[in-house]
């Protein structure tokens, strides 16, 4: 399993003022396509206000990229955004995964 490849410069983030959104129970995603690009990206925010202790945001990234590292092979090439919402700390992990798979089933960014 190779890393994967994460958004980090404010620039990165800034970009996705125009992008596609997607939305299910406990995420939000946005997608950017770039002509140049050969690699998905991932970028991740969860606000203080949605989710206020800084162990359970860290634990839903840690939830994310783990379903995303064994999924990046088959994604398109673009930048991926995540907005987990609340409810996302109710939900176990194999509900999770079935989520972001709608998400990108939905999104039609599978290769």
């Amino acid at each position: 399993m190779s890393k994967l490849i994460l958004l980090k410069t404010e620039q990165d983030f800034a970009q996705f003022r125009r992008s596609k959104s997607y939305q299910s129970e406990v995420l939000r995603l946005r997608v950017r396509f770039s002509a140049n690009q050969n690699f998905p990206r991932f970028g991740f925010i969860v606000p203080k206000k949605t989710i206020a202790k800084a162990s359970n945001r860290n634990l839903i990234k840690r939830r994310i990229k783990a379903v995303l590292i064994k999924r990046q092979n088959k994604l398109k090439p673009a930048d991926f955004l995540f907005f987990p919402k609340t409810p996302i700390l109710k939900v176990k992990f194999r509900d999770l995964e079935s989520s972001i798979e709608k998400l990108f089933t939905d999104a039609r960014l599978w290769k």
